[in-house]
């Protein structure tokens, strides 16, 4: 991506969040899978530079977190046709974002977390809106809700935390982000999870007794424990090898499947010899 950063501020915004600002939106750009040309523009500013340009352009008269502008309205600017691998080397100019650093600041503080994941968020929010995505139509594909595999990587900017946790509620929190990340991200998670409720369903309508009910427990929670820890794998291989090809990542990644195909067949074989039994002795 062909990206401009233009600092406004007064003070001059560090080099870390400058890097901070180009690395999400490359991320953001490949994941809606935009075109390597493509250009856009993010301007740092004020509190009193965004007002204006709030007041002037949309008629309200207050600061605000960040404005975008997009360039292309759905209009050919190329009457000429031109053939499909000559209008693949034409730069596409998405647009402008505006981000005021000074609300970044009181809205990180005011949300109880770091000035990067506020910035990381209001960059990739406006970003998303030079793309068509709105909040309008949450149910459509071109909804900002749909894209939570964003924002949830902004998550890790999170206070950077290097220490131990500090007590059981802040623990409990990066659970349930932990846990919201393989729900929201993990397709496989998702088929896992329904699995799991039929399961427990179908355990419910035949009436099995409790030592049944804690070997499909054991099973269904096996084939969960393996899923997150394939996540885990996947995740920390493509932080080292930076998605490219290497075959000790592949072996890990390869093992780390495995684990889960064997979980799954595990819990298969519970769930015949269980709902099996059940099956029988609720028939007779």
């Amino acid at each position: 991506m062909d990206l401009e950063i233009y600092d406004k501020t007064a003070n001059g915004v560090s080099e870390e969040h400058v890097s901070l600002i180009k690395n999400v939106l490359e991320y953001a750009g490949k994941y809606i899978e935009l075109p390597e040309n493509t250009e856009m523009s993010v301007t740092l500013t004020n509190n009193q530079e965004i007002q204006a340009i709030n007041k002037e352009y949309r008629g309200v008269d207050r600061a605000t977190d960040v404005i975008s502008f997009a360039i292309e309205d759905g209009e050919d600017d190329f009457p000429i046709n031109f053939d499909d691998e000559l209008s693949e080397e034409i730069p596409k100019n998405i647009g402008d974002i505006f981000v005021s650093m000074d609300k970044v600041g009181e809205q990180a503080e005011f949300l109880e977390h770091s000035f990067e994941r506020e910035l990381g968020f209001l960059v990739v929010h406006g970003f998303l809106h030079l793309n068509g995505y709105d909040h309008m139509e949450p149910e459509t594909k071109k909804s900002c809700s749909n894209y939570r595999g964003i924002y949830w990587m902004l998550m890790g900017l999170n206070d950077k935390q290097t220490t131990k946790n500090k007590n059981f509620l802040q623990s409990f929190g990066h659970a349930m982000n932990g846990i919201y990340c393989l729900v929201t991200t993990e397709r496989n998670f998702r088929k896992h999870l329904v699995f799991a409720t039929l399961a427990v369903i179908l355990g419910f309508l035949l009436q099995i007794n409790l030592d049944q009910w804690l070997w499909v427990i054991f099973a269904l929670f096996a084939v969960i424990s393996a899923e997150s820890l394939n996540t885990i794998v996947e995740a920390v291989v493509d932080l080292i090898v930076d998605h490219k090809y290497d075959p000790l990542a592949k072996r890990a990644k390869d093992v780390a499947a495995g684990g889960v195909l064997l979980s799954a067949l595990f819990a298969v074989i519970i769930g015949l010899i269980v709902f099996g039994q059940a099956l029988l002795a609720f028939i007779k």
